[in-house]
This record gives structure tokens, C-alpha cells and sequence, in this order.
């Protein structure tokens, strides 16, 4: 922990494990800056229409905000916290990313191996109906000529 931190009792939070506990990401840059880039599943507010958007803003999930160097973000976690919400501060969203990279990394194996699981099993389920047919009919087929 660093100095700053120890003498005015900052602390760490850790952004992917809010991510995976279902943090709403807040990016408040505005619309041409998010258009740039932003972080997946992310959902632009801009800062200036924050305030008259607060009833998009679930209370009962963690917020994380973010914008491009943290300034911003900052205004809006004030923003956020007056108004009752838990919030934190990301600061730049490239930033943020970084430090939840990981969790969405493996969120998206995740998906992707659930989809071709479930394609695979469907295959396999079809092909278990086949081969229950076929004994059927040969069980059929030998019962008749006994």
C-alpha cells in the first residue's frame, strides 16, 4: 500500500470482482468519445445528463464509473454517492479494462464453450434418438424372424 494510502486511508478496490458480482459500468464521456471505444457491456450516460438519468441507475447494484482519465468519473461518483448508490470510481476506461480484462476474457471462454457444448450435446442427443431407433427396429426386426 502506498504512503498516500496508509496516511489518508485510501483503499483498493477490486473492479473485477465487482464486475463478476454484476457492477453496472458507467461510462460518462460523451457519446462521440464512447463511439471511439468503451468497455463491453458498458452504458454511456455523459456526465452533463447524469443527474436527469438517475432513475436508469439500478440502487441495488455496485456502479463503477469511468471516462477517459478519471476526472469526470470522479464528478459523477459524487454525483452517484449524493444520491444514495455505491459507487467507485474506475477512472479512464482503458485503465478499468486492464483491470477486468481478465474477468471478461474468461467470461467470453466461458460463453463460448457453453454454446458449443450445447451444440454438441444437441448432436449427441440427436444422434441417441438414431441409435435408439435403429436397436428398436432391429429388436423389431429380429422378434419376427424367431
Amino acid at each position: 500500500m502506498s504512503l498516500l494510502k496508509k496516511l489518508f486511508g485510501g483503499t483498493s478496490v477490486n473492479f473485477a470482482e465487482l464486475v463478476k458480482q454484476g457492477a453496472m459500468i458507467i461510462d460518462v464521456r460523451s457519446p462521440a468519445e464512447y463511439k471511439g471505444g468503451h468497455i463491453k457491456g458498458s452504458v454511456n450516460i455523459p456526465l452533463q445528463s447524469l443527474q436527469a438519468s438517475l432513475s436508469k441507475v439500478p440502487k441495488n447494484k455496485a456502479i463503477i464509473t469511468c471516462c477517459a482519465s478519471g476526472m469526470r468519473s470522479g464528478s459523477a461518483k459524487s454525483i452517484l454517492k449524493a444520491a444514495g448508490y455505491n459507487v467507485h470510481n474506475g477512472g479512464g476506461w482503458m485503465s478499468l479494462k486492464s483491470k477486468i480484462w481478465l474477468f471478461i476474457v474468461l467470461n467470453n471462454i466461458q460463453q463460448y464453450f457453453f454454446h458449443q457444448m450445447r451444440a454438441v450435446f444437441a448432436t449427441h442427443v440427436v444422434w441417441v434418438h438414431r441409435i435408439n431407433k435403429v436397436v428398436s427396429l432391429h429388436a423389431i426386426v429380429n422378434e419376427r424372424l424367431q
